[in-house]
């Protein structure tokens, strides 16, 4: 992030690069661009600083600019960048794995490592059909989510994923929940037990939008 830019870098051309949940039109017209960043602030080309509240997109919750976490990663980068965890492994994945199982709640020790919060909803979904159909519980159908949140569309994309005729069904009717605004405990509750799957629940932010 303090990197030194090349003048092509701070001066760039904005059209190539489309930018997610952004009014591209309006941002390139008057484009508010990011120079540097330390502790909990970013600072702007022109020296302005601004107050990083989400943490980059939830995912610098320790702060920019760590000297500790930069001598760690270049450590790292330095003996090896990437260890494939298919058929393979590294010593310090089953380390942090251990680690993250002793501070879990009990009954979640085991761990699988993802690279995003997308990423991780997507490999819940997944988890929860294998498991009630590991268990016998093939008729539990339904997925409960939020309205309009960001991770209840990646039970759509799971229909691509997997070309079933039962998830299909699956992905049907959680998009059907999800359209409702509110359900009280009480219509929750009516819902058979029998038939909800899994309960997707969205970070606060992503209420705000």
């Amino acid at each position: 992030m303090n990197a030194q830019l090349t003048p092509a870098a701070i001066n760039p051309e904005l059209d190539a690069f489309w930018m997610p949940f952004t009014a591209n039109r309006q941002f390139k017209a008057n484009p508010r661009l990011l120079a540097r960043a330390q502790g909990m602030y970013y600072s702007t080309q022109d020296g302005r600083e601004v107050l990083d509240g989400v943490a980059g997109l939830w995912c610098v919750n320790a702060g920019h600019g760590r000297r500790e976490i930069t001598e760690a990663v270049t450590k790292q980068l330095e003996t090896m960048e990437f260890a494939p965890t298919f058929q393979m492994g590294h010593p310090l994945a089953f380390e942090l794995a251990n680690r993250l199982a002793k501070v879990a709640p009990p009954g979640l020790d085991r761990i699988f490592f993802t690279n995003s919060g997308s990423e991780s909803v997507d490999t819940a979904l997944k988890i929860a059909i294998a498991y009630h159909r590991a268990r016998g519980a093939g008729q539990r159908t339904r997925l409960i989510g939020r309205e309009n949140s960001l991770e209840r569309r990646h039970a759509e994309r799971l229909s691509l994923a997997l070309d079933h005729d039962r998830l299909k069904r699956v992905v049907h009717r959680f998009r059907r929940v999800a359209q409702i605004r509110q359900r009280t405990r009480n219509g929750i509750q009516a819902m058979t037990r029998r038939a909800i799957r899994a309960v997707q629940k969205t970070p606060f932010m992503d209420s705000l939008r």
